[in-house]
């Protein structure tokens, strides 16, 4: 509010939603352009609610995911050791980032997309090997492309919206993991893309 940080009204989330799969997407200039919450399934499917739990859309391509995955056991506890060839990993999703790059008042949502995987050939390995960043606004019936990244070679696990090299100019900045985790040529890359929509970073949606 203004220049001071003030407790806004608690959010009434969905029972699927937990502390990594869903960003706050703001309302929008036009009065009917509402605030909207994007959540990402244990499918990793993009689903678009409404503040009071209300499903708008799911889309059937995957996004956000990622090969960092947590342990979980829904298994009965106390049960002996026998259940513990039930457990199986949730993958945690990628940040999504909820901005307003161009400042015409309607904020996109930038996600990231895995377009090759091993991932669901092998139950507890998971590789991505190309990746892209999107910008998607909701256009009233679902989340529709605005812009992408070139595509990067290997597998994203982050975002972030930052000054990478200070030269004073808000960078999308993409870390991403190359080859196979049994690839002894393996690196950790950072790419950075300076946010110019019309330069030539970005390429179209159509």
């Amino acid at each position: 509010n203004g220049n001071e940080l003030v407790p806004g009204n608690p959010l009434t989330l969905p029972e699927e939603f937990n502390v990594y799969n869903f960003a706050f997407l703001p309302a929008g200039r036009d009065i009917t352009n509402e605030p909207r919450i994007i959540s990402i399934s244990k499918l990793e499917k993009m689903k678009v609610w409404t503040l009071g739990g209300g499903l708008l859309s799911v889309t059937e391509d995957d996004w956000a995911g990622s090969p960092v995955g947590l342990e979980i056991n829904p298994t009965t506890p106390g049960m002996g050791n026998d259940t513990e060839s039930l457990r199986s990993l949730y993958y945690v999703p990628i940040r999504m980032i909820p901005t307003d790059l161009n400042r015409d008042g309607d904020y996109e949502m930038l996600i990231a997309k895995g377009i090759t995987t091993t991932g669901h050939i092998f139950k507890r390995y998971r590789n991505f090997l190309q990746g892209e960043v999107k910008s998607m606004y909701w256009d009233g019936i679902g989340m529709t492309e605005q812009w992408r990244t070139r595509t990067v070679q290997g597998g994203i696990v982050d975002i972030a919206l930052a000054d990478l090299n200070n030269d004073g100019v808000l960078d999308l900045v993409v870390c991403a993991n190359t080859g196979t985790p049994l690839a002894t040529q393996r690196k950790t890359v950072v790419v950075g893309y300076s946010l110019n929509i019309d330069g030539g970073d970005m390429v179209s949606g159509e």
